[in-house]
Order: C-alpha cells, then sequence, then structure tokens
C-alpha cells in the first residue's frame, strides 16, 4: 500500500500521521493495512534513527503478516528486525530473528520447490497422457486403414473371381457355339 506524504515532509513528520493511520486500520480491523501502515514506519523510524521505534514496527508488521500467512512479507520483516538489532548490537537478538528470517525463507523455498515439482508432474503427466492419446488414435487410424485395405481386397477379389466366371462362362458359351456351328458344318460337308 502506498501513502501519500507532501513531498517536502521529512520521515520525522510522517511517523505521526502513520501511527494514527495505524489506529484506525486497527480499530477497523483491516489486518492487511495494518502491516503495511506497520512496514512503512519501520522504514521511516529507521530513516530517522529511532531503531527501537523500528525494531517495534518490524516486529508487529512480521506479526501481522504471519498471522494472514503473507510468508514471504512476514520473512522480509524478521530480516529488517533482524537488521535493526545487529545496529543496536544486540547479536544475540539479531541471530536468533536471523535464524527465524531463515527457516521461514527455507520453509518457502522448500514450499516454492515443491509447487515447481508439482507443476512438472502435472506437466510430465499430461504430456505422457497427451502422448498415449495420440498413439492410441494412431493405433486406431492405422486399424481402420487396414480394414479399409482388407475389404478393398475382398472386393478386388471377388470382382477378379467374377471376371475369371464371366471370361471362363463366356468362352464355354462360345466354344459350345462354335462346336455345335462346326458340327453342323460337318454333318452339311458330309451330306455332300
Amino acid at each position: 500500500m502506498l501513502y501519500f506524504f507532501d513531498e517536502a515532509a521529512t520521515p520525522a513528520s510522517k511517523i505521526p500521521v502513520l501511527k494514527t493511520i495505524i489506529r484506525q486500520h486497527e480499530a477497523q480491523g483491516n489486518r492487511l493495512s495494518l502491516a503495511n501502515a506497520c512496514k512503512v514506519l519501520g522504514d521511516f523510524a529507521q530513516q530517522t534513527g529511532d531503531l527501537g521505534g523500528a525494531l517495534n514496527a518490524y516486529k508487529r508488521a512480521a506479526e501481522v503478516y504471519a498471522g494472514l500467512d503473507h510468508l514471504e512479507a512476514s520473512a522480509f520483516n524478521l530480516k529488517s528486525v533482524a537488521d535493526i538489532y545487529a545496529l543496536k548490537r544486540d547479536y544475540q537478538n539479531a541471530y536468533v530473528c536471523f535464524k527465524q528470517y531463515q527457516n521461514l525463507q527455507d520453509s518457502l523455498n522448500s514450499i516454492e520447490t515443491r509447487k515447481n515439482m508439482q507443476e512438472l508432474e502435472v506437466r510430465y503427466q499430461t504430456e505422457k497422457k497427451e502422448a498415449a492419446l495420440k498413439q492410441q488414435a494412431l493405433q486406431l487410424e492405422k486399424q481402420a486403414l487396414a480394414r479399409r485395405n482388407l475389404l478393398l481386397t475382398v472386393l478386388g477379389l471377388g470382382l477378379a473371381v467374377l471376371a475369371a466366371f464371366g471370361f471362363l462362362y463366356f468362352f464355354v458359351k462360345t466354344n459350345r457355339l462354335l462346336k455345335s456351328k462346326n458340327t453342323l458344318i460337318s454333318k452339311a460337308l458330309d451330306e455332300k
């Protein structure tokens, strides 16, 4: 969320306005806007050198973001808390907060990796199924082509057999006709 201030306003003059905005967000129960305002307040407090105010604002932002499951924003604010502790030379708390930040970042990376792996698995399974469907369609097409070719072959052979029988019938009939004419001619010649 962006907050608009007069360009001439100093970070110190913006802090009271932000504190009022934070109280309004608390009263309205708008937790995301509350977390955003706390983060901005922490930035301005750090710019003015108020490390205690920045620390409290960043802690509050991290806590509210975590409650909203905005883990990346929560991790970012935990890192800011660790940095403020380091600036205050409170290295034990800086280490603890940085460790929390690291654990949260590791969890986020693990979640992201898992999500990426799931996406890859879905893509792989989808491509595998598509390839199987293409293979099945190709196989069905081959079977249909084989059936069509078999049918054409059977029809071709049937026509060839019919043509052969037709030719044989015509040949036999013509042969009988010639024999009967030859017999008639032979009888006619024998009678003369």
